[in-house]
């Protein structure tokens, strides 16, 4: 019954991604809103994929599709469809965007299993989450670090230097320390 309800999830955001594309006629790459629905969509494939080899993730990953949908619909979020400023035109806005949510999901569940083992009292099955979160973090970290590095050929492209300092660049560069420092300890 899981997969049913991934299938249905996973069609229901297709859908409302694939309409908003339409409407707008460029990719949902921009706003709270659209970057969030990515994010729940791309845990339902996350879910689909790893269901087999990490069957854990089925239910953590509905618990992430759910808290990203929540912010999505939050009243900050705007659903609205606007265009594109000319410096957000570039194919790698969405190599970028797409990357970042990526390794974001992949932290998102990581952090779920983070919780799920410290709510456990077994030490074989605290070893067992330990050992899933670590299995997504390696490629998780990757994927964080070549979203950075398009991120900021992007920015070159856009506004003439690579790193300028913004809150977005400065946190992706924390979050990528700390992860990364994960994977050495």
């Amino acid at each position: 019954i899981m997969q049913v309800l991934t299938v249905i999830l996973f069609c229901y955001l297709t859908l409302v991604l694939g309409l908003h594309w339409y409407i707008s006629g460029h990719a949902p790459l921009v706003g709270t809103y659209s970057v969030m629905m990515i994010m729940a969509w791309l845990t339902t494939i996350a879910m689909t994929a790893l269901r087999r080899s990490l069957p854990i993730i089925q239910p953590i990953g509905f618990i992430l599709a759910g808290f990203t949908m929540l912010v999505a619909s939050l009243s900050f979020a705007d659903p609205r469809v606007e265009n594109l400023a000319p410096v957000l035109n570039s194919p790698l806005l969405g190599v970028h965007v797409l990357s970042m949510m990526l390794s974001y999901t992949l932290f998102g569940l990581v952090a779920l299993i983070g919780v799920m083992g410290l709510l456990q009292k077994n030490q074989d099955s605290r070893a067992m989450l330990r050992d899933v979160s670590l299995t997504i973090l390696y490629p998780a970290v990757f994927i964080l670090t070549i979203g950075t590095f398009i991120g900021a050929v992007w920015a070159n492209i856009s506004w003439g230097n690579y790193w300028s300092w913004d809150p977005k660049e400065t946190w992706a560069l924390i979050t990528l320390l700390v992860y990364s420092a994960m994977l050495h300890s």
